[in-house]
């Protein structure tokens, strides 16, 4: 299952159920806003069993380019192949 994130404004125990679900055969993604939970919730995204994945030109928009891991950086073209491919799809 691909769960995508696109809002930053999450409860921490919101944001704790979601993860909870999550296995090794998901793709987290962050876009948009989302892209701020790298900052706010690092240690969750770093323990998530599945592959995080964040769009990087959202992440430049918001000048946080150098404060993101790179090994979860994607383009956009990518994160569209991901919505494409890894199904069903969770938006959150």
């Amino acid at each position: 299952m691909l769960y995508s994130f696109s809002q930053a404004n999450y409860a921490q125990p919101e944001l704790m159920r979601y993860f909870q679900y999550i296995t090794e055969k998901d793709v987290v993604l962050l876009w948009q806003d989302g892209v701020l939970l790298a900052l706010r919730d690092v240690a969750l995204l770093e323990n998530c069993k599945a592959p995080v994945r964040i769009v990087v030109d959202d992440v430049k928009a918001r000048g946080l380019i150098s404060k993101i891991p790179t090994e979860w950086l994607i383009p956009q073209s990518l994160a569209v192949e991901l919505t494409e491919q890894v199904t069903p799809h969770f938006a959150i």
